[in-house]
């Protein structure tokens, strides 16, 4: 695709922060990673996927390992080393994820994972709001009131309304989270933080990659973008090389995923011109040090990053009406609310969704193996 440059395009390129923020601030103030060198890398891993891609594929932090090591405090090296483990084990992956195998999963399966996400992104964004009380539920409201009749009747990406409303309710309310405390660029890890990646975050992990960053983001981009979009096995590739640079850099462990392509989508990104603006824009914010950073990410309250991620989910929610039938509709509804609704949801999901589905066709095989007898 011909990449295009402008401020719809910057703007949905700066859709996906409601995602990458909360958990870059998190890992920063629990577990000491540098924000400002983690927000450079993710600014170089943007400028590649909007030039490989040619598409707004997004590049996220790894959802489960980031929230398992905000819980468990573990240190900068462990997260770096998931990097690195990740990479192998998607490796493994590779051969096994032909083009032949994906078009046999079920649609409804890749449906619920993309509904299962949106369900997640749903109680992400409530636990986002309640940390500021009623006042954030105020904020959200009015962004929400104020963002979709400015972007339909005066042509503005939503987004750039609901960081306007952030940063002028931050300064009138004094709305400051607590700063990052920051660090520096993590040492390599030794064998027992190696062993620990493995065990605590990487195994997690797996399912949820594969599950949404790899099937539910191929089967979306098609959905966006035809025959622009991206088969598996191109995301599969793509996973490894950048856990290999971000282990290489000292970044965190990062993935595509299909809430970060609707969030770019939902915000106006079109070709992967979105991407490589805001990659040079967050390398530029990188530039200016870890305090600077932290100072201004403090003007966006965490409400108005509750919004953006309420916002995004609407968008994801809409994927079950690509569904013909009925029956699908509820099996995508139910494998949706399994995967929301625990931390091994997704593996859960794509092990009873699959399952289910191969019984389901050996069975109709026996049953008009035997009526034609």
């Amino acid at each position: 695709m011909r990449l295009r440059f402008g401020y719809r395009e910057f703007a949905g390129g700066l859709g996906d922060i409601g995602t990458l923020l909360p958990l870059l601030i998190a890992l920063s103030m629990i577990n000491g990673v540098s924000i400002s060198w983690t927000l450079a890398v993710f600014g170089l891993l943007y400028i590649y996927s909007g030039l490989f891609f040619r598409i707004p594929i997004p590049v996220q932090p790894m959802k489960a390992i980031a929230v398992i090591s905000v819980a468990t405090g573990v240190s900068p090296a462990t997260i770096r080393a998931a990097s690195l483990i990740m990479a192998i084990f998607l490796l493994i992956f590779i051969p096994i994820f032909s083009e032949r195998i994906v078009k046999e999963i079920p649609s409804f399966l890749i449906r619920g994972i993309q509904l299962g996400l949106a369900f997640k992104l749903i109680i992400s964004g409530i636990g986002l709001v309640q940390s500021e009380g009623k006042l954030g539920w105020v904020i959200l409201l009015i962004c929400l009131i104020i963002a979709i009749p400015t972007e339909r009747v005066l042509d503005l990406p939503s987004i750039l309304t609901i960081l306007a409303v952030g940063v002028v309710a931050s300064i009138t309310l004094n709305l400051h989270p607590s700063l990052p405390k920051g660090g520096a660029l993590p040492p390599l890890p030794t064998f027992h933080e190696l062993l620990t990646a493995l065990t605590l975050l990487a195994i997690p992990q797996i399912p949820l990659t594969l599950g949404n960053a790899v099937l539910a983001t191929s089967s979306l981009s098609r959905d966006y973008f035809n025959k622009n979009g991206v088969d598996a096995q191109k995301l599969l590739k793509s996973h490894v090389l950048m856990n290999i640079v971000s282990f290489i850099l000292g970044g965190v462990p990062v993935c595509h995923g299909a809430g970060g392509l609707a969030a770019h989508y939902r915000f106006g990104a079109r070709t992967g011109g979105a991407l490589i603006m805001a990659g040079l824009f967050f390398i530029a914010l990188s530039l200016l040090g870890e305090g600077a950073v932290s100072v201004a990410l403090n003007f966006i309250p965490i409400s108005v990053l509750a919004a953006m991620l309420l916002m995004v989910s609407i968008e994801l929610l809409k994927v079950v009406k690509r569904l013909k039938r009925r029956w699908e509709i509820y099996l995508a509804v139910g494998l949706g609310i399994l995967c929301a609704s625990h931390r091994l949801g997704f593996l859960i999901a794509l092990t009873l969704g699959t399952a289910g589905w191969y019984i389901g066709v050996r069975l109709r095989k026996k049953v008009r193996s035997n009526s034609s007898i």
